[in-house]
């Protein structure tokens, strides 16, 4: 899915206006009849009014009528390929994508009231992403544990967030209590740490904090434990009565990780899961220092716009040249594959908004 058109969104904002004082009928008859409607044709209603039922906006009526509000739902609702990276992407004005600035200038939203909008959609999906991200987490370290001999595995987070962490290990003569943060993006380690947590690390030698880095299914596919005197190290302060902090956003670096939990090795043998020793099981195109996060912005930047002008290709070419069509989205992801090279060898290299362009002349 995607952010509609212009027409689809202005469409979407007039059934909303009508339907709940005038219903779904005299409102097609309104709009198919009054000459301040009759910009938009029939169908562009009918396309506006079925996009509106497939993500749920006609449930909610009137209240998703102001256009900051119907702007947020158009971005949550498209769910764009930028969303999920849009802290890292789209920074102030000049950055706003042009999907999302359209709906803005369709709405009538200013690109300052579409900046905030667009952080607000993305604080929703983060905060989803992360709680499912994390518990999927917790269940592939947990999948892994269960099978080391001789310990007992007590998931205590799944029924108390009070001890600070997530997975007691007890063996006969040592203890580990892990607190599992999880990420599926392979090149940035972002991880909220509360309060509590972080108080209980201070006071507990056996807490130690793992990251867990899922593949695209969600299942393991690296674990780093993350150095305690780091943390100490970034944590914030309390500077002032009065006011104390309750959580803190990580941006782990590669120094601080350890492959694999080294606290477990008193656990492991050698025959137990490379991912939790430590051992490198396969050579992969992605790594945490594959991007220094200097050109990972400008990586994620460009791999946005590729998927913007691959969807304003298809726009174009139409579904009638699906051959066509399809030669050009072969071409641009053959590019988006050597994105990483590119990015890797000259962060100044030309970007593939070109690409568009040279299509457009066409």
């Amino acid at each position: 899915m995607s952010i509609p058109p212009e027409p689809i969104i202005r469409g979407a904002q007039r059934w909303l206006q009508l339907i709940p004082t005038a219903g779904v009928q005299r409102a097609r008859t309104l709009l198919a009849s009054l000459r301040e409607y009759a910009d938009l044709s029939p169908t562009q209603y009918a396309e506006s009014f079925d996009w509106a039922q497939r993500i749920g906006l006609l449930d909610r009526g009137r209240e998703l009528a102001a256009p900051e509000r119907l702007l947020e739902a158009a971005i949550l609702g498209g769910s764009p390929a930028w969303l999920p990276d849009a802290d890292l992407l789209v920074h102030d004005v000049t950055e706003i994508p042009d999907d999302a600035l359209s709906a803005a200038r369709a709405l009538g939203v200013p690109p300052s009231g579409a900046l905030a909008c667009i952080r607000r959609a993305w604080g929703k999906v983060d905060t989803e992403m992360r709680r499912y991200v994390g518990e999927r987490g917790e269940e592939e370290i947990l999948r892994y544990l269960i099978t080391l001999p001789g310990v007992q595995i007590d998931h205590v987070a799944s029924w108390s967030d009070a001890y600070g962490y997530d997975i007691a290990v007890l063996g006969a003569m040592r203890e580990c209590h892990l607190e599992v943060k999880s990420t599926t993006r392979a090149n940035r380690l972002t991880l909220h740490l509360s309060r509590n947590e972080f108080e209980t690390m201070k006071a507990d030698e056996a807490w130690h904090l793992v990251a867990v880095v899922l593949d695209q299914e969600l299942r393991l596919a690296r674990v780093y434990a993350i150095a305690r005197d780091w943390i100490q190290s970034c944590a914030p302060a309390d500077t002032a009565l009065g006011a104390r902090w309750d959580s803190a956003k990580f941006d782990v670096p590669q120094a601080a990780c350890t492959p694999g939990i080294p606290a477990l090795a008193p656990f492991l043998s050698c025959e137990d899961s490379p991912l939790l020793v430590g051992r490198t099981v396969a050579s992969s195109a992605w790594s945490l220092s594959a991007y220094p996060d200097r050109r990972l912005s400008v990586y994620l930047r460009w791999r946005a716009q590729m998927m913007q002008a691959l969807n304003a290709i298809v726009r174009m070419v139409g579904l009638g040249e699906l051959s066509c069509c399809a030669a050009i989205a072969c071409c641009c992801l053959n590019r988006l594959k050597n994105l990483a090279r590119t990015a890797r060898a000259s962060p100044r290299a030309r970007r593939p908004q070109h690409l568009l362009r040279v299509l457009e002349r066409a």
